[in-house]
């Protein structure tokens, strides 16, 4: 016992000297190997409650001893923790893989990837054979997890073409794949199980989106003859439904003016509702995109925020590039400024908290920043403005979006026309 003692005494501190040493790691690795088989020792080292990663890695992986054999499963756990020095994970990593260890006199000689428990032991058991891992035959129809193929798919085919903000939009819907199939191999996909998911998901506008992804990179795998089949051809379900998004009334935007009227935001929201520009694109105005001679405001760039981070790009389409005429009250409230510098320095989020609180003021339930770009559509129809010139106003790459989403026929302008109609009328004969 006094053996025991004096050995845990010194191997304690040597964890203790070298735990916050990363050259450390290896001594730690090979005392904790023999010492950690003796139970009382394993009590002692958790009574220490050292942070260190390194003796946490070493207690999750250290094998357990087990007395009965009853099953052939616990045979075969017996059988990978009797191997010395292999240690195998309790459970699979993030991407839905295995991993396991080899580790002779303390130094980590290979880490072994597998999509299960049994082939990360079929993999390690031939590297100890000498076999070489990267020789060993794989079976004949394996294919990659859907995790791996996403990640490598996105990489080669998405990134590389898209914003950075798409970018970001496309990454958060491939996790969420990822977590509801991310183990499976894509050769192993079974159309009824995604058309399941498909149709018991509740939003449908994720929904569409992952489905819309994964059948492009599934298609990709058919063309590439990684898989056979595309498990994603003949999905049914109800696609999302953009609901149409109202303007304000003539009325609510009366009150609206009122309500910004005193407000340091009052020149951007102005802008917003006359010219009928997204946040993003008068965010990244310029004083040299303001035309004062000719009244106008050309739009060539577009800015979001990632992470905190204002980025510039590119706007959203071709048909975004465009000029659009300003109102002389517009240009008024604009101070003047050098060519290169920005409009209106602020964030999103800055404008978006500011019409949250309008809108609870005045009780105007859908009003947003976008709002405003709804109503500009719509004032515009009100004045018989041509429908392809609003397109053109507007950045619109299809004309059906201008006139079906963004055109609201209210019914103010109806009951105004009701006395043209009745002109029509009036010269008939009765």
């Amino acid at each position: 016992m006094y053996d025991l003692s004096k050995r845990l005494f010194s191997i304690s501190r040597e964890i203790q000297r070298l735990a916050k040493d990363v050259d450390g790691y290896n001594t730690i690795r090979r005392k904790l190997e023999y010492a950690l088989q003796d139970e009382c020792f394993a009590k002692f080292i958790r009574s220490l409650n050292m942070q260190s990663r390194f003796i946490e890695t070493a207690k999750e992986t250290t094998p357990i001893k087990h007395e009965n054999n009853n099953s052939a499963k616990e045979d075969k756990m017996l059988l990978q923790i009797e191997i010395p020095g292999v240690y195998i994970d309790n459970k699979p990593r993030k991407d839905g893989r295995w991993q396991g260890r080899i580790i002779k006199d303390g130094i980590l000689q290979k880490t072994v990837y597998a999509e299960s428990r049994e082939k990360v032991l079929e993999r390690i058991q031939a590297f100890l054979s000498g076999k070489s891992i990267s020789k060993i035959r794989p079976r004949k129809n394996y294919t990659p997890i859907l995790s791996e193929w996403l990640d490598k798919w996105f990489s080669a085919y998405k990134k590389p073409n898209v914003k950075a903000s798409t970018e970001r939009a496309i990454s958060a819907t491939l996790d969420i794949l990822k977590k509801n199939f991310g183990h499976v191999e894509i050769g192993k996909l079974n159309p009824m199980d995604i058309q399941q998911y498909a149709v018991s998901y509740k939003s449908t506008r994720s929904r569409d989106l992952q489905m819309t992804y994964l059948n492009q990179a599934m298609a990709k795998a058919v063309k590439l003859k990684i898989i056979k089949s595309n498990p994603c051809e003949d999905l049914e379900y109800k696609k999302h439904k953009y609901g149409h998004k109202g303007a304000l009334t003539r009325t609510q935007q009366a009150a609206f003016i009122a309500a910004i009227s005193e407000h340091v935001l009052r020149p951007l929201f102005m802008l917003l509702l006359t010219t009928g520009l997204r946040i993003g694109e008068a965010l990244a105005l310029t004083y040299g995109d303001i035309d004062r001679e000719r009244s106008e405001v050309t739009v060539n760039k577009n800015c979001v925020f990632i992470k905190g981070e204002r980025i510039l790009q590119t706007p959203k389409s071709k048909a975004a590039y465009r000029t659009v005429p300003m109102p002389a009250i517009v240009l008024e409230l604009l101070p003047l400024g050098d060519s290169a510098e920005v409009v209106f320095d602020i964030t999103y989020n800055s404008t978006k908290l500011v019409i949250d609180r309008i809108r609870k003021r005045l009780c105007i339930e859908d009003l947003s920043v976008h709002t405003l770009r709804h109503t500009y559509a719509t004032r515009l129809d009100e004045a018989s403005i041509a429908p392809k010139v609003k397109q053109y106003w507007l950045g619109h790459s299809r004309i059906e979006i201008t006139q079906n989403i963004y055109t609201d026929v209210q019914k103010e302008h109806i009951d105004n026309q009701r006395k043209a109609f009745d002109d029509i009328f009036n010269d008939f004969d009765t």
